[in-house]
């Protein structure tokens, strides 16, 4: 038997309500990396690796490396201040993806 009605709405609310943690995650497809801010690695690796398979869904330049390599990776190479607000984020991000960029030799998506 499944959870009840009232415990489903519990869930959702605690879902809703997470505190949520910005991260600068690196994929890597064969030898070929990318870069990309997310709040949920394991959700992007499981959206990419999905549309990866079907060949659709994906950013087009992933598409091509990941039918050559077949294999996927999500690491996390950064994790930015919880208390920044959304343009604070927005302006560090920007900031710490270009650093990554250049220490990784990796390209943003």
């Amino acid at each position: 038997m499944g959870l009840s009605k009232k415990e489903r709405r519990a869930a959702k609310v605690a879902w809703r309500e997470r505190e949520l943690h910005w991260l600068i995650v690196c994929v890597t497809i064969g030898e070929t990396r990318w870069l990309r801010l997310t709040s949920d690695p394991g959700a992007l690796e499981r959206r990419l690796g999905f549309s990866l398979r079907r060949g659709a869904g994906a950013p087009q330049l992933l598409i091509p490396a990941y039918q050559a390599a077949g294999t996927l990776a999500v690491a996390v190479v950064e994790v930015l201040d919880a208390d920044l607000s959304g343009m604070a984020r927005g302006t560090l991000a920007d900031a710490r993806l270009a650093h990554w960029e250049k220490a990784l030799h990796a390209k943003r998506f």
